[in-house]
């Protein structure tokens, strides 16, 4: 058997690949981020690059985020790969790329020239593909080479794709409406047929660039209906939508030299939909189900009133945690846990793991200035002037509408009070914008952090008035969409599913182009997990453009 290094082992396809060549016997090394770190070490003992990685599969990407995040896509897909094809040693390396970048185009053999337009957003992803590509086969070992894949289906709770779209719009609407023609289609390959051809391709290819993809087209049709009939839920289409099809993907070279069968996708859906309606239900914050943990089998099981065949996930994916983790999550608002936390000694209630996620964002951004609105007991303001201290720079401004005497002494008196500046007034009036907005320098990197009314429309209002004052790479945080998660409990409004910080997000980022939705990713993370345990979903706000 081979040994081989994945390199990007916690993604979809990543994780997949290195269970399927376990299973096959083969030697893998798992490389995350904490791997890539050390090989980029200055410390020349630390490389992984030092060893025999084997084949390398590199599964390095970003695919629905792309937009918000293109420096970070560069370097995936291009940046990090050169510096492994220059400085590791392997006996192969299989860059894995996108059948995506054949959109413009009338022809899918691999021999085609590929059409792009730099000056098109959507064209960004293509051209950074493009770029990985033109690394390797511009390198002149031959064992370096290159495969196309289509769409990649698999149960995947961590990525957004046209297929997991249908099944949450139907697990939590019971409704699926098709925004382009039932006759739109597209190409779908089952991820067990995606993992048993990077093995092949890798030991055993011939050439240096294979398309990967499924038997057919599938159409919008075909697959919203099957998705609609195993959830029982309405399918709306619309005869006047726009046709978008993708053209078929030429799978001559790959089906001629390996002689693989094919799996069809659609006899896979009726497995696979059910897992996805039992983790989008048990994960919604307006749905309640039955969570039943079996310690003996070491598993999670989820039925509702729509799940009525129990769903079970192992404790150790990342699904039992998210699952188990918003039952948590409304238990620990229930008794208050998140009043139970100071810092240097002042009341800050905040969900920890949100403290020191937002601690790690300020570390990376930098800002020298941080704006809050809510004050409260004053134990942000002391944490954020905390974090500028440590730092050697940086500044907060706190607004409150009521800044309580007994608050005030306490901040004011405060060995970190140096750090801090208070505004007294509605965070929305125009005057008290006005005031905070002198307070900004020309040279000041600004973060905005969003804890007073939760209401929609109030969160929404600050937003408008202060997001303008955000730096481009930094962020605009609305903290406590758990509303809509609690909703019903105690202490809870009865408009709180609609009325929350979550939705003025989203409603905020319709209509401004500036920002994006974008949860920063764990700088270090050697688990499945990749969602945060948060009270602020959907609430990190990052700008992109002025």
């Amino acid at each position: 058997m081979s040994r081989f290094t994945v390199l990007g082992c916690n993604g979809f396809i990543g994780s997949n690949l290195c269970k399927h060549l376990r299973e096959n016997g083969h030697d893998v090394i798992a490389a995350d981020r904490t791997w890539l770190s050390g090989a980029r070490s200055s410390d020349f003992s630390v490389h992984p690059y030092n060893q025999d990685l084997g084949h390398v599969i590199y599964a390095i990407g970003l695919t629905a985020d792309f937009r918000g995040r293109l420096r970070d896509t560069m370097q995936a897909h291009v940046t990090i790969l050169n510096e492994t094809l220059q400085s590791a040693r392997f006996d192969s390396l299989l860059y894995l790329s996108s059948t995506r970048i054949y959109d413009h185009n009338g022809s899918t053999s691999e021999d085609a020239q590929i059409a792009a337009n730099p000056a098109k957003d959507d064209d960004s992803y293509n051209i950074s593909k493009l770029a990985g590509e033109s690394s390797c086969l511009a390198w002149p070992d031959e064992k370096v080479r290159v495969a196309r894949l289509s769409n990649v289906v698999g149960f995947d709770t961590g990525s957004q794709n046209f297929l997991t779209t249908l099944i949450q719009e139907a697990a939590l609407e019971g409704r699926i409406t098709l925004l382009q023609s039932e006759k739109s289609e597209k190409n779908y390959i089952n991820i067990s047929d995606v993992c048993s051809a990077i093995e092949m391709i890798a030991l055993q290819g011939r050439h240096r660039l294979y398309n990967v993809a499924g038997k057919r087209n599938i159409s919008h049709r075909e697959l919203a209906g099957k998705v609609a009939e195993i959830c029982k839920a309405e399918l709306v289409t619309n005869p006047d939508a726009p046709v978008v099809s993708f053209p078929e993907i030429d799978t001559d070279r790959y089906d001629h030299e390996f002689k693989a069968g094919k799996s069809d996708v659609m006899q896979g859906i009726d497995d696979l939909v059910p897992k996805y309606l039992a983790y989008y239900r048990a994960t919604d914050p307006k749905l309640r189900g039955i969570v039943e943990i079996d310690e003996a089998r070491n598993q999670l099981t989820y039925r509702d009133e729509v799940v009525t065949t129990p769903v079970t996930f192992p404790m150790e994916s990342a699904e039992a945690f998210e699952i188990g983790s918003k039952s948590w999550l409304r238990l620990g608002w229930d008794v208050k846990h998140v009043y139970s936390f100071t810092w240097m000694g002042r009341p800050i209630i905040q969900l920890p793991e949100d403290m020191v996620r937002i601690a790690e964002l300020v570390y990376s951004v930098k800002p020298t200035l941080i704006i809050e609105t809510g004050i409260a007991h004053g134990g942000s303001l002391i944490y954020y002037a905390s974090l500028f201290e440590a730092m050697g720079q940086g500044r907060v401004i706190g607004i409150d509408i009521d800044i309580r005497a007994q608050n005030r002494r306490a901040i004011e008196s405060h060995e970190m009070f140096h750090r801090i500046e208070l505004v007294e007034g509605s965070s929305i009036e125009k005057s008290t914008v006005e005031a905070v907005s002198k307070l900004v320098r020309d040279d000041d990197t600004v973060m905005l952090i969003l804890d007073a009314n939760h209401k929609k429309d109030h969160v929404l209002a600050e937003l408008r008035a202060y997001a303008p004052l955000v730096t481009v790479g930094s962020y605009a945080v609305a903290a406590d969409g758990i509303m809509a998660q609690v909703a019903g409990g105690p202490r809870t409004g009865d408009d709180w599913l609609t009325s929350n910080p979550s939705e003025a997000a989203r409603e905020f980022v319709k209509e401004n182009s500036d920002f994006v939705i974008s949860e920063p990713r764990p700088r270090f993370n050697e688990g499945v997990v990749r969602r945060h345990v948060t009270y602020w979903p959907d609430g990190y706000l990052k700008r992109i453009k002025a």
